[in-house]
């Protein structure tokens, strides 16, 4: 079975014109629920999410397994690395999934759907990036305190053309954090989205962002599948 969109919620004229205007556009209740709820179940089933971190100079990714087994001491003294860097405008801090050798069946399922023709179809359409061909997928968590400082996705050895996120949290409340924050070059913040269930929104790689931190009061993680169109 493929994953199929929500032909109630989704204008794409109106899609077509949000992201000829502003370089990104979102839409809400994307896919129908049952394919939400089996993408949804996906990746709050991955057994191992590594952490995602840049410290030292370099991305890294952290077993979480082998992080649990340091000395509180040095666990301490890591975090305080990250968040000194972050503090300067530089980091993040997450879980992603990271395939340990053969890639799950279910995740192939979604990444297949992602760079179908349906989507890849889709994609240019809405953008106006025609030569969209391929993509690149990660499945991410952001449990309270997780965050991901402003940036923007240019990277021209990729060419990548346009960023994705499906969201996938259940219920999530703004007041948790975990936004996708949209900045004018100057830092300006100037529009906010929330993680709600089954949103799925575009964005043009140029464009600065952020994740805001996950609160520490939030109960819940927020999960998404992210990534890249590419020519």
């Amino acid at each position: 079975m493929s994953y199929t969109l929500n032909p109630q919620s989704f204008d794409k004229s109106a899609a077509i014109e949000i992201f000829r205007n502003n370089r990104r556009a979102r839409i809400s209740s994307f896919l129908s629920l049952e394919s939400a709820i089996q993408i949804q179940q996906t990746v709050m089933s991955i057994p191992v999410y590594h952490q995602a971190c840049f410290v030292d100079g370099q991305s890294q990714l952290i077993n979480p397994t082998k992080f649990a087994e340091l000395e509180l001491s040095q666990r301490q003294e890591f975090i305080k690395k990250i968040y000194a860097q972050a503090a300067q405008g530089t980091g993040f801090w997450y879980g992603r999934y990271e395939p340990n050798g053969e890639v799950l069946e279910s995740v192939q399922k979604i990444k297949n759907w992602l760079e179908s023709d349906e989507m890849l179809s889709l994609m240019r359409e809405v953008s106006g990036y025609g030569e969209l061909t391929r993509i690149t997928m990660q499945l991410t968590r952001y449990n309270p305190g997780d965050f991901l400082t402003r940036h923007n996705d240019l990277v021209s050895a990729e060419n990548r053309k346009i960023a994705y996120v499906l969201n996938l949290a259940p219920k999530w409340h703004p007041d948790w954090g975990g936004l996708l924050q949209f900045y004018q070059p100057n830092g300006t913040p100037i529009e906010s989205w929330s993680p709600d269930f089954n949103s799925f929104g575009i964005f043009d790689v140029s464009l600065p962002h952020s994740v805001t931190s996950v609160a520490q009061f939030s109960p819940a993680s927020r999960y998404t599948i992210s990534g890249w169109y590419h020519s």
